[in-house]
């Protein structure tokens, strides 16, 4: 078979698998929250004030101007950046907002991903190698989940594969006109997008500059060092707009999810030796880490495994392999720092360091190619993994992996009157049930923050209500005032909770 015809078909099957079952999940809080929010350029009512008392079926408006969007975006998340925001608000702009709109743009990016990774992958080390590594990124549970949510991950990976591929492709052949007229703008822009995708990303633009630098200057190229510098010079240009929505990030990261847990000695160890390579391996495998998944965490080691046997030989693909070696640890280490100096655990979290995971695809590829001389070994290698990585693919469609909104709308429309006061905790998950009720009802945000007095003051006119608690909010549960009892719960995947009460 051709290479063209190859590629093209892989292509097709990563489109199709992560077009499929697209909108088997509802859009959780952090898509149907955070990035409408973000991209809308509005932000919402104010859940706990705006909708109590009244009857109420929260929409976002129309999204706003791109100038609107950004003067507003720090409205919910001030961690992140604005480019997926941007790209979001456009495309919806020009196709609606439905599930499958909203969740089909970060679809088409992880499709051009698995393009862009057989290209890279091809000019890097070998047509074969770049044939499994689209494979194996076609077929990643991981990738596919990702790219089946209205979140910047995809965006992330896409320019995190150009930014360092571009990199390492300039870095192996020098100053040529392709270097000059195409490898190094769109390492400079790739670089730009990559920063503004994600913040954690920093940690392999940083290790690019470092290692790129070193490497230059130990080998005295003093005209690539130039051009190199003329395109961080460039990236650092693009970036300035956007410098005062960084710093305010940077203020405050310290109050953020992305840091509630704490670290000590004996993680910082486990961190470094396990934790990281099992987030290679989710990239390869996905997360669902039960008996069915197991032979895919031994292949995709396995394939890794036999990616580092040459790395001391000396030649062009040599220099390529050792390459994305440094670009799947050296950055995941800066961030596996920062988590010991500070005492986080940010690096336990798979995909803020998914801008690695084309490293860890190329690696595993050409893993996977040396082990073809191996004949059956290669087969059965390549048979399981491609087998139970279909399997964890089919449980993605199977079993719920985002909070069931959709089935909880159903059961609020059936089982709560619209009259009915139905209070819901966290504030912020009204815009989630929303999204998918169909009529206005009587409804309030309301979060343990309040206070147990403040909750008794909502309840005074009301003989029964209903309560709806998901992720933090079910702490509002032992908040109800005494003189309600229960009288039907029901329970849903992912912390959903419906509750009916009435006062004796």
């Amino acid at each position: 078979m051709k290479p063209s015809i190859a590629f093209s078909l892989i292509i097709l099957l990563a489109a199709g698998l992560r077009f499929s079952g697209i909108c088997f999940d509802s859009l959780w809080l952090d898509e149907s929250y955070q990035s409408m929010v973000g991209a809308f350029g509005h932000g919402p009512i104010n859940l706990t004030a705006e909708a109590a008392g009244r009857m109420t079926l929260f929409r976002f408006e129309e999204p706003a101007t791109i100038a609107e969007l950004l003067a507003n975006f720090r409205t919910v998340d001030p961690l992140c950046p604005p480019l997926y925001a941007v790209l979001l608000n456009r495309w919806m702009s020009c196709f609606g907002q439905n599930d499958f709109v909203v969740r089909s743009l970060s679809v088409l990016i992880s499709t051009i991903s698995v393009a862009s990774l057989c290209y890279f992958c091809q000019r890097l080390l070998s047509t074969r190698a770049a044939i499994f590594a689209g494979l194996l990124a076609a077929i990643s549970p991981f990738s596919i989940h990702y790219a089946q949510e209205a979140r910047m991950y995809s965006l992330v990976e896409l320019t995190g594969l150009v930014s360092g591929a571009c990199l390492v492709l300039v870095l192996r052949d020098g100053i040529k006109p392709l270097s000059a007229k195409f490898l190094l703008p769109l390492y400079a822009v790739s670089t730009w997008a990559m920063i503004n995708s994600h913040y954690t990303a920093l940690f392999q633009a940083a290790a690019e500059g470092i290692l790129s630098l070193s490497y230059l200057l130990w080998n005295r190229q003093w005209r690539l060092l130039l051009a190199l510098s003329a395109a961080w010079l460039a990236t650092a240009l693009l970036c300035l707009p956007w410098l005062p929505m960084f710093l305010v990030s940077a203020g405050s990261r310290n109050e953020s999810f992305y840091v509630a847990k704490k670290a000590n000695l004996a993680w910082a160890v486990y961190a470094l030796v396990l934790r990281v390579p099992v987030n290679w391996l989710s990239y390869l495998c996905g997360q669902k880490v039960v008996a069915y998944a197991i032979p895919t965490y031994i292949t995709g080691a396995i394939m890794l495994l036999l990616s580092a046997k040459d790395l001391l030989k000396s030649s062009s693909e040599q220099f390529a392999l050792r390459a994305l070696w440094l670009w799947a640890l050296v950055p995941a280490g800066g961030l596996w720092l920062i988590d010991v100096m500070e005492g986080h655990r940010v690096i336990e979290v798979a995909r803020y360091t998914i801008f690695t995971a084309p490293a860890i695809f190329m690696l595993a590829a050409y893993g996977l190619s040396e082990a073809i001389s191996w004949r059956r070994a290669f087969a059965w290698l390549a048979a399981i993994h491609f087998f139970f990585a279909g399997v964890n693919i089919v449980y993605l469609h199977v079993v719920h992996q985002r909070e069931a909104w959709k089935e909880m709308a159903a059961a609020v429309e059936l089982n709560v009157e619209p009259t009915r006061l139905l209070l819901i905790s966290q504030h912020y998950d009204l815009v989630c049930l929303n999204r998918y009720l169909t009529k206005a009802r009587l409804q309030q945000g309301v979060s343990p923050a309040m206070g147990e007095k403040v909750i008794k003051n909502i309840l005074s006119n009301n003989k029964s209500f209903a309560l709806l608690t998901a992720q933090d909010g079910e702490t509002m549960a032992s908040m109800i005032p005494p003189e309600f009892k229960l009288e039907k719960r029901f329970d849903y995947a992912h912390g959903l909770h419906l509750r009916l009460y009435s006062r004796d």
